[in-house]
């Protein structure tokens, strides 16, 4: 050991030497990047501010009171849509169609009864206008990559980042708006405490309660529901602001300009193929097995282990829809883990990807004749409605996925426009109305000998019209009061306009 290195290592009495540190450096807090805020944008917040507090005083207030939604949530949706369009710089054919759409499905919340047709249009008209937002943005050009569920996921939660801009467009100006702003600020954060005081003094004296009374008359519930809508509206309108003000502004981070799922995959495609074969070989031996069984459907032939009609149509037909759900999960993980190359899977994979769905699509058939049959014994319902529906969507899924295996195209466009359309079908075509028609038309006919009229009561107000244009083969058949029949399923009407729809004004009495 050198001198310098002793020097380093002791001092004095064998007393090691500190060590050398880099030189202290002041931790700055990085300044936040303001955002460009335009007169334009200041007025759209105040519009969005707006929006938010019709969301809570037309729909969420008249929901939690009624557990109905109608005119109001229809209301606010299409202002929602209208507020987007307006303030949104983009006015290309397809950023027009797609919130033409989402309008439609607002809509749709106020011209049915159905309280599951409402909330579907409700959601489905929310998502297209949250994913309109990313689509509008630079960098992706409108359009609907394959990656369509994450950059749904994108739209939805990126803009929760942006809620600081609301802060920049009402940053108090000098003069009289500050003072305002200020006023605003101060009466918003008094409302809670003093609406607490005022509750409490009331109990602890009769002659103030008194007092708050004649003050109040009978307005405080107004004043009460219109301070929580104010209250519970802002976050609401910041949030539409900042959706919408990233699309304006390409707020967006849009640095993954490719498409993330054309590359993917950390499975070699040989493994996938064999974690596979097993179950197709365990279809294979169902079919053949159970071969006459289950073609006796297309037949019109009753098996002779059934009793019924109604015991056969039963019989294992939620089973084959959880087989048909398993198989869609099977496909997407076999098709996402497997390694691709040039953007595209292995043509093993392929091929038993494809095997895979022709069998899924035979179990579908089979699904749906046996719901057929069914039908054709005990007649429509809602819910019969409601799981045909979903079986043809899978059905046209798993078809349009095997023409993807063999050419490639667009899927998530694809599929995007088939759900669209599907969903359409179901809700614009009123089930409750549609399920009433078939049964009592075939119950006229004497087709449905085991319908019972009281089924009519288990629908919404939809089924109204229905029921009147059948009501003399209702009392001459049941002996039933076709009035009293409308009486009973228009129970549930309310006379809140924000929770009405269509039927309620077209059915009153």
């Amino acid at each position: 050991m050198n001198e310098q290195e002793t020097m380093n290592t002791t001092a004095g009495a064998g007393v090691p030497m500190p060590p050398h540190y880099a030189p202290y450096t002041p931790y700055t807090v990085p300044e936040r990047v303001k955002a460009e805020i335009t007169e334009t944008d200041r007025k759209a917040a105040l519009i969005a501010l707006l929006t938010g507090f019709l969301g809570i005083r037309c729909a969420a207030i008249p929901f939690m009171e009624n557990t109905r939604f109608g005119l109001g949530l229809s209301i606010f949706l299409i202002t929602a849509c209208g507020f987007s369009f307006f303030y949104s710089k983009d006015r290309s054919r397809s950023h027009i169609i797609r919130l033409a759409v989402a309008a439609a499905f607002s809509l749709n919340v106020f011209l049915t009864g159905n309280d599951l047709m409402q909330l579907l249009s409700a959601i489905f008209a929310a998502m297209v206008i949250c994913l309109d937002s990313l689509l509008v943005c630079e960098g992706f050009g409108g359009r609907v990559r394959n990656s369509l569920f994450i950059d749904f996921l994108r739209s939805v939660f990126e803009p929760l980042g942006k809620i600081f801009l609301i802060d920049e467009a009402f940053k108090p100006q000098k003069g009289i708006g500050k003072i305002i702003s200020s006023v605003v600020i101060g009466l918003l954060i008094a409302f809670v405490p003093t609406v607490m005081a005022a509750s409490l003094l009331a109990e602890a004296d009769s002659r103030f309660s008194e007092i708050i009374s004649v003050i109040m008359d009978n307005s405080f519930e107004h004043i009460l529901k219109l301070g929580i809508s104010v209250v519970f509206g802002i976050p609401v309108g910041v949030y539409i602001f900042s959706v919408v003000w990233c699309g304006r502004s390409r707020g967006f981070d849009s640095k993954a300009g490719a498409d993330p799922a054309a590359d993917r995959g950390f499975i070699a495609p040989m493994t996938g193929v064999i974690s596979v074969v097993p179950v197709l070989i365990l279809y294979l031996i169902f079919f053949f097995s159970q071969l006459s069984y289950y073609v006796s459907a297309f037949a019109n032939i009753l098996p002779h282990s059934a009793q019924s009609y109604s015991e056969y149509a039963r019989e294992g037909f939620f089973e084959l829809c959880g087989v048909v759900v398993l198989n869609l999960v099977i496909l997407i993980v076999l098709n996402l883990t497997s390694k691709h190359t040039d953007g595209d899977v292995h043509r093993s994979v392929k091929a038993v990807s494809i095997v895979l769905s022709l069998f899924t699509l035979a179990l579908i058939a089979t699904a749906m004749r046996k719901m057929i049959l069914y039908i054709s014994v005990y007649g429509l319902s809602a819910l019969r409605i409601y799981t045909s529906w979903f079986m043809v969507l899978l059905a046209l899924l798993f078809a349009e996925m095997m023409i993807f295996f063999f050419r490639k195209y667009n899927f998530a466009r694809a599929f995007s426009v088939t759900f669209t359309l599907m969903l359409a079908l179901l809700v614009f075509s009123h089930p409750d109305h549609l399920t009433a028609e078939y049964n009592l038309s075939a119950y006229a006919n004497g087709d449905l000998p085991h319908y019972k009229i009281t089924q009519l009561e288990e629908l919404s107000i939809d089924c109204i019209p229905a029921v009147r244009k059948h009501s003399q083969m209702i009392e001459e058949k049941t002996g039933k009061d076709a009035d009293e029949v409308i009486r009973k399923i228009n129970k549930d009407r309310v006379q809140d306009i924000f929770t009405m729809c269509a039927g309620d004004l077209i059915n009153r009495e």
